[in-house]
């Protein structure tokens, strides 16, 4: 298999997780309140940025440790306070 065939294979596989990952938030965005949405918009594109660096076998940034740790912050203390 050359590497052009290849590259369109994970292109494709990257566009599909994408899209299908989408169409689950939207869904579960449709209902539920203001707030939430803001959530669940930075945990799903926090998701997204970690399986996208899982599939690509990147190194995960200090900034994405960074961002997911704020988040799990603020959803432990919108939910549990």
């Amino acid at each position: 298999m050359r590497y052009n065939d290849l590259s369109k294979i994970i292109d494709y596989r990257e566009n599909i997780t994408t899209s299908s990952t989408e169409l689950l938030v939207s869904f579960v965005l449709k209902y539920t309140d203001d707030f939430v949405k803001c959530f669940v918009a930075a945990v799903s594109i926090l998701l997204v940025a970690l399986f996208n660096a899982l599939m690509r076998d990147e190194q995960q940034s200090f900034q994405l440790f960074y961002d997911t740790t704020l988040t799990c912050i603020a959803l432990e203390q919108y939910y549990f306070s």
